[in-house]
């Protein structure tokens, strides 16, 4: 395999919904907790899977977001990054399909603005499983 890559890396959210004062509430579940529901017969209908696909960022890409979230100051020269802007240019360039569907069961189309629309603890998830995933962890290390 290339170092070169441009395949997507698959990143599953479990959830499971609740009904709350009038309105239903995303729950998310870490893997550990979802395994273990799935394997019983009560709780598995429960257990939702979101499953999305990312790009791992590339020299450019990584650039370009650094670049694009840069704080201009009047003479356009600040170095400080908004961070607000950063995070929200990683997902937008990293986060490539998913399999989420609307309510007649039609897919929902991967986009800014349907990114936009997704809770913010369901973002956040997702950001930390995709750091998770494509950074290099000690136990890697150790098996090498």
């Amino acid at each position: 395999m290339s170092i070169i890559q441009d395949q997507l890396v698959k990143i599953s959210l479990y959830y499971k919904e609740t009904k709350k004062d009038g309105y239903t509430k995303v729950v998310t579940l870490s893997n550990k907790k979802a395994e273990k529901m799935l394997e019983d017969e009560e709780q598995k209908e429960k257990v939702k899977i979101f499953n999305t696909f990312w790009k791992v960022l590339s020299w450019q890409d990584q650039n370009n977001i650094g670049k694009n979230s840069m704080i201009k100051d009047e003479d356009g020269t600040s170095g400080d990054i908004d961070q607000f802007r950063y995070r929200d240019l990683r997902i937008k360039t990293c986060l490539k399909e998913w399999d989420l569907k609307d309510d007649e069961d039609k897919d929902v189309p991967c986009d800014s603005a349907h990114i936009n629309m997704l809770p913010a603890h369901i973002v956040s998830e997702l950001i930390n499983k995709y750091d998770m995933e494509v950074l290099v962890d000690d136990e890697e290390l150790k098996n090498l």
